[in-house]
């Protein structure tokens, strides 16, 4: 049986978003890593889009950043996690 080829999406949202993260709060992976209670392959394969990170560490990520789930995976374009604020922006289609 032929092994399935592993596809790296280094422009996806979720890997962009990461990154981008990671850069503005001035951390590390590996500070990310121990918040999310991964390895800190696991967010070196969730920035370069080689893997995908599970519901829970998501989660997790998106509490240390303070940022929503939904914006990571590129569901919303507010990053708040405050309903009242990203419900102001989705209205008004300005930003935060």
């Amino acid at each position: 049986m032929a092994r399935a080829k592993k596809v790296c999406d280094y422009n996806s949202t979720l890997a962009v978003r990461l990154r981008e993260l990671i850069n503005e709060k001035k951390t590390t992976i590996t500070n990310v890593a121990e918040v999310a209670d991964v390895t800190r392959q696991a967010v070196s394969a969730y920035q370069d889009g080689s893997s995908q990170p599970t519901a829970d560490t998501l989660k997790k990520i998106a509490k240390h950043f303070n940022v929503s789930v939904d914006w990571l995976l590129g569901l919303s374009e507010t990053k708040s996690t405050d309903p009242k604020v990203k419900e102001i922006c989705e209205y008004t289609g300005l930003s935060e």
